[in-house]
């Protein structure tokens, strides 16, 4: 049996042995001083502050794609009657080639099996030939 360097657990674990001490982080610095934390290097400018937050909205704007509306869209009520058609046509259209496709989907499957019965026919036509060519070959 091997010899294992584990403590006899019959005997209760020592509070050395839960918490070694020895181990140190070395990425734990002490806080020299902790209101030091929370105090900025410079003081902060009202109006160092608005100027940034200003530029940060226009940065933001630049990069929106939806900028140029600059809130809700409104639309005449022609317009929105012709947008509205063209989304029905639209929807129409689409259920259409599903319907196209759930065809053409159907037509292969069949066209798959119209094949499929092709080749046993030809399979049948060749194994006809080949017994009436033996047929032939033993009356000759």
């Amino acid at each position: 049996m091997a010899e294992t360097n584990l403590p006899n657990r019959d005997e209760p674990i020592k509070e050395d042995e839960l918490m070694d001490e020895t181990i140190e982080d070395n990425n734990m610095q002490p806080i020299e001083d902790e209101a030091s934390m929370f105090v900025d290097e410079e003081p902060i400018n009202k109006l160092q502050n608005t100027e940034v937050l200003e530029q940060a909205s226009q940065e933001k704007q630049q990069t929106t794609p939806y900028s140029r509306l600059g809130g809700p869209l409104f639309v005449s009520l022609p317009k929105y009657r012709q947008i509205g058609s063209l989304l029905s046509s639209m929807i129409k259209k689409t259920d259409d080639l599903k319907k196209q496709l759930q065809q053409i989907k159907e037509m292969r499957n069949k066209g798959t099996k119209l094949l499929c019965d092709t080749l046993d026919d030809l399979e049948l036509v060749e194994s006809n030939i080949g017994k009436i060519n033996n047929t032939l070959k033993l009356k000759s």
